[in-house]
């Protein structure tokens, strides 16, 4: 069975590409890789860094991938950050490293 669910919370299809008719594995991928979207998506990423560290970078989003098959999770993440050493140092601090 191959469907395609619209998930209104992302606005981007998620598509289950492969269940298999046994039923005993099922596969679930989302992707967002068109311009429109990694835009929108950059410039959520970029406010709510804003919010929490109180930095200013930019964003770009480039692609992510996220794959789900049976109880394993697959993310794949393509961003690049431009930001100062300090930003970078706050950051840094905040997840602890």
């Amino acid at each position: 069975m191959t469907g395609v669910i619209f998930s209104a919370k992302f606005a981007a299809p998620i598509v289950d590409t492969n269940t298999y008719e046994r039923g005993l594995r099922s596969m679930d991928e989302m992707k967002i890789e068109s311009k429109w979207m990694t835009g929108l998506a950059s410039r959520f990423i970029k406010k709510a860094l804003c919010n929490k560290l109180g930095c200013n970078m930019d964003v770009q989003l480039n692609g992510f991938r996220t794959t789900v098959l049976d109880d394993k999770t697959h993310v794949h993440l393509d961003v690049d950050l431009e930001l100062t050493k300090d930003e970078l140092n706050k950051l840094m601090k905040s997840i602890g490293l």
